[in-house]
């Protein structure tokens, strides 16, 4: 989704779908190249992004938005592109009314700051929610890294993974079952994480405190993202519907998190948080 590396240095961006070398609205990164690089960057960014009937990943997003001409370049930054391009993209497709709003996934916090406040600056429209993987083993970012976001810009964060890939819901505790994701062929990937010693001890430290609560491991888990007042929507999935009744019912859980229980629960996490 981003190409972080280009959008530092300073490749050229688009705006509204016009190729632009105007280094006012540039990434700190290209005033220190020379006015030949800076060139270079801008006709490879003008001319081969999009090309008509490539069947790319950038045409297909085009065709999707049913942009044409200079628009669907712009969404070529989409697939392709720096965080600029990516910005003045869904600009384009804000402003022709085929999204309502635009958010990032997984993107640092000094991007999303860049792209929310050169947007302002030009009078776009700017980035409003970022979806990042939060849940009791990954914290960091939601936590600490974004902190500033939520005040200085109303960042908003619509969260994945709260179970951390079922590990929190206590069902690989005592090893992966037959009917789960991780012995599906391909997803060897994944049964090694779920098979983590030190996570899978701390699901087993979770289950009492769950359990004094008078609920779910899983539930507990759901609630728990909850409590964090930057948190704004928690993805959650589901392969049976009793699965999505279970879930729902976490909303019942979030009153239950005393401090104290909030307290046992940090306590139960020492050392397998990221």
């Amino acid at each position: 989704m981003l190409d972080a590396h280009h959008y530092t240095d300073g490749l050229a961006f688009l705006l509204n779908g016009t190729p632009s070398n105007n280094t006012a609205d540039a990434p700190s990164g290209f005033s220190t190249l020379d006015p030949g690089q800076q060139e270079s960057y801008s006709a490879e960014r003008a001319g081969t992004d999009f090309t008509p009937g490539d069947g790319s990943n950038a045409e297909v997003l085009a065709a999707a938005f049913g942009l044409t001409g200079p628009n669907a370049r712009a969404v070529a930054g989409l697939a392709n592109g720096s965080v600029t391009e990516q910005r003045d993209a869904m600009h384009d497709i804000v402003t022709s009314g085929r999204a309502v709003y635009w958010g990032t996934s997984e993107w640092t916090a000094a991007e999303i700051a860049e792209a929310w406040h050169i947007a302002d600056r030009r009078n776009m429209h700017k980035p409003v929610v970022e979806q990042p993987q939060y849940n009791l083993f990954h914290r960091e970012r939601v936590e600490k890294e974004y902190a500033r976001l939520y005040d200085d810009i109303g960042l908003g964060t619509t969260i994945w993974s709260p179970l951390a890939s079922g590990l929190l819901t206590g069902k690989y505790n005592d090893g992966i079952p037959p009917d789960s994701r991780g012995t599906v062929k391909g997803y060897e990937w994944l049964a090694e994480r779920l098979s983590d010693p030190a996570k899978i001890a701390v699901a087993k430290r979770l289950v009492p405190i769950a359990a004094d609560v008078g609920c779910t491991l899983a539930q507990m888990s759901l609630a728990w993202c909850l409590m964090n007042p930057n948190v704004s929507t928690v993805i959650t999935g589901a392969s049976r519907p009793a699965q999505v009744v279970e879930n729902m019912r976490a909303l019942d859980v979030v009153p239950k998190l005393t401090p104290d229980v909030m307290a046992r629960i940090d306590a139960a996490l020492s050392g397998a948080q990221g």
